[in-house]
């Protein structure tokens, strides 16, 4: 029986080793220390529903990057059936912009300081939408 039963668990653990390596990686692309390099970045997620304030901003970072020099760069926020809203808040304070209609982007272009940021994806609606987010040096 233990031999009949071995290619579903052989095929099970494969299976389990390839979500988990995918989920490393995207992490890996968009995880809590990426570092802004002079490539885009794409991420996806999900705007968290717990909200800190007015149920459009989440109460913890979505993603934090770490610029090394000061750079310009425009990070965005885009949700196919959602309003993102998108807040920053990094060594020079904290920056806001909201999608002003549903399927929109909402961006923050300008020259950032060196040092961590913290990047928080919501939903005007407060709903947990899916988004992508770039993060494009100039």
């Amino acid at each position: 029986m233990l031999k009949a039963l071995f290619p579903t668990i052989f095929t099970a653990t494969a299976l389990l080793a390839t979500v988990m390596s995918s989920a490393t990686a995207q992490e890996a692309a968009c995880g809590p220390g990426s570092t802004v390099t002079s490539t885009p970045t794409q991420c996806v997620g999900t705007a968290h529903s717990q909200a800190l304030s007015c149920n459009a901003i989440p109460n913890s970072p979505s993603h934090r990057m770490r610029i090394n020099n000061p750079m310009a760069v425009e990070i965005k926020a885009t949700g196919n059936e959602s309003q993102p809203t998108l807040m920053i808040n990094g060594p020079d304070g904290c920056f806001y912009a909201m999608a002003t209609r549903s399927g929109g982007t909402a961006k923050i272009p300008g020259l950032w300081s060196a040092g961590e940021h913290t990047i928080y994806v919501g939903d005007a609606s407060g709903a947990p939408h899916r988004y992508q987010l770039v993060i494009t040096p100039d």
